[in-house]
């Protein structure tokens, strides 16, 4: 997929331990290749295989950090056998120099392990941007319908939640080093110790393990709920003004309380049963400490360890219960969460396309040039719409029925364009033909001119084209700078019917033969309306264009209009000022 650069920068400071230099991908090369991930397990293999290059370094500098902590009980247990209980200073210096050195090594090690949250970061930017790809590909997103609040959520929180998992995969091997290097420096010390570890920590690696599940279960429940909650915040922000247009605040605002209490249940259950897994787990770990420091003491009274292996000891159980918490309870959690989310990040980018790519047939099949000659059927409707090419042609019918021929003519794979089934077009030829605008089009945060211009390169004479036949001239002339003021997000600077304006100046610059427009007018007074009739009739002169809507203004200049009823069926066709004599269709205007 294409259509979003990807920059795979290294940042490093001068002083760190330097890591060898590895060849990066190309720039549209994906650096994590989920292509065939099927489950959130499989995305998290994915990202530590391809993300090796971090991994690798930091999974070996966690385990040699691990050694210098093991290294650092026994070096004291000696310095107080050889140093303090033996009044012998040189040694006692040797053995305290010798910690010194190794906490210097110890942080020289930290530092390239921290190199791995390089790779996590970029893991997470590869991640999104994957994710941004199917969310903004041409064949758009089939199957159940998702709210932006819902994507939104998978491409920002459960991405991020996958690329922790990378960070918390570099600590296992230095919690694994932790306790089997444990284990061999008691048994240099005396078998009980070693036999009390090795019954009881396999106990609490299996509770760990086991323990788990129902966190996953919740955590999957939550991540659903957080981004159902989040798509009825988007909901209810991007419909604000309608929803208090129709004074409807009440029910709004009911309906998203009723979401965010279920969001909010969901949240405690998962804190709920994350907390009794933890405790569960951070209790067993500390009388499993308790038990092994009694243990040396006891054994110390009897005079079978000296003082410095007791001490040896009590460092040895301290610096076990950190890897031994970090197995069972933040290592678990975190790829209990990461795998959650990759569930989510899996489906999103395996799901149905909004309608059928057939590339191989649409290199095959190419349509003829010039003006766009549709027939549009609607099984569902029981209607069959012809449009000849290069018609101007008005659409009176009510709200739903226009929604369903706009989306007809833009994903149908029925719809035949220049006598081609649009099934055997991929997306790209098929925008090429005829452009759909969206009734309610979306304005980003930026400039009126970046909002009409896109990415599309133009001329000054095109932008002032459609820039006239929008009657956006007239809107240029109040704002505070022109073409480059600035919209705000949604457009909330500028009003309902300069919004409209500006996505009908977009909609013109960018359309091919074929535009269909549903109700691009309804926000805009009758003589604007009509000066727009006008420039836009002579603007696509010869090209078919699409008009969905009840404005007499627009009607009056198309060629003809098609009246069709609730049911779908198509009741007339004619010039407007012949239909005006039917009542009906007068009632249809009104």
């Amino acid at each position: 997929m294409t259509g979003i650069p990807r920059r795979h920068w290294h940042p490093r400071l001068s002083w760190l331990p330097r890591i060898p230099n590895q060849t990066p991908p190309p720039i549209d090369a994906p650096l994590i290749d989920v292509s065939e991930a099927h489950d959130g397990r499989s995305v998290v293999r994915r990202t530590a295989h391809d993300g090796k290059r971090w991994l690798l370094p930091g999974s070996i500098a966690s385990a040699f950090v691990s050694l210098v902590n093991i290294g650092v009980p026994m070096a004291l247990g000696r310095a107080i056998d050889d140093g303090v209980v033996a009044a012998h200073a040189a040694a006692l210096a040797g053995w305290l120099a010798l910690v010194a050195l190794a906490y210097i090594v110890r942080a020289l090690a930290q530092t390239v392990r921290m190199q791995t949250n390089v790779g996590a970061g970029l893991a997470e930017h590869d991640l999104r941007v994957q994710a941004l790809d199917r969310v903004t590909a041409p064949e758009g997103i089939g199957g159940k319908p998702r709210l932006a609040g819902d994507l939104l959520a998978v491409v920002v929180t459960d991405v991020r939640a996958v690329s922790r998992a990378f960070i918390a995969l570099t600590s296992i091997p230095g919690n694994i080093v932790t306790l089997l290097g444990s284990l061999i420096a008691m048994a240099l010390i005396n078998g009980w110790l070693v036999l009390t570890t090795v019954c009881i920590v396999p106990l609490l690696i299996l509770a760990s393990v086991k323990g788990v599940s129902p966190v996953k279960r919740s955590t999957r429940r939550e991540r659903r709920t957080e981004a159902e909650v989040a798509g009825s915040a988007a909901d209810l922000a991007s419909g604000l003004r309608v929803i208090q247009g129709l004074t409807a605040q009440r029910r709004a605002t009911t309906r998203f309380r009723v979401a965010s209490r279920e969001g909010l249940a969901a949240t405690l259950r998962t804190r709920r049963v994350r907390g009794i897994y933890t405790g569960a787990i951070n209790a067993s770990v500390g009388v499993f400490i308790t038990a092994l420091t009694v243990l040396a003491g006891w054994l110390t009274l009897a005079g079978h360890i000296s003082v410095g292996d007791l001490v040896t000891v009590v460092g040895l159980a301290q610096t076990l219960g950190p890897p031994l918490r970090a197995l069972g309870v933040d290592t678990a959690t975190i790829l209990a969460s990461a795998t959650a989310s990759g569930d989510r990040f899996c489906e999103l980018r395996n799901c149905p396309s909004a309608w059928p790519v057939h590339p191989d047939d649409g290199a095959r099949t190419t349509p003829g040039d010039g003006p766009v000659e549709l027939r549009v059927p609607m099984a569902d409707l029981g209607l069959e719409l012809d449009i000849p090419a290069g018609i101007h042609l008005g659409i009176v019918a009510p709200q739903p029925v226009c929604d369903s021929l706009a989306e007809a003519i833009d994903h149908s794979p029925e719809t035949m364009l220049n006598g081609v089934p649009a099934s055997r077009l991929n997306p790209a030829q098929r925008r090429r033909l005829v452009l759909v605008a969206p009734r309610s089009p979306e304005l980003f945060d930026d400039t009126a001119r970046a909002n009409i211009v896109l990415d599309r390169q133009t001329t000054v004479a095109k932008l002032n084209a459609v820039v006239n036949a929008a009657a956006l001239d007239t809107v240029i002339k109040v704002l505070p700078r022109g073409l480059e003021t600035e919209v705000g997000e949604g457009g909330r600077h500028v009003s309902g019917g300069q919004r409209q304006r500006l996505a009908l100046a977009r909609a013109l610059l960018h359309s091919p033969d074929g535009l269909v427009l549903v109700d691009p007018t309804t926000s805009i007074d009758a003589v604007t309306s009509a000066t727009i009739a006008k420039r836009l009739q002579e603007l696509r002169a010869g090209r078919t264009t699409v008009i969905a809507t009840t404005s007499p203004a627009l009607l009056d200049r198309m060629d003809e209009v098609v009246m069709i009823d609730e049911n779908g069926h198509e009741v007339a066709r004619a010039p407007h000022r012949e239909l005006l004599a039917r009542e009906d269709y007068r009632g249809m205007l009104s």
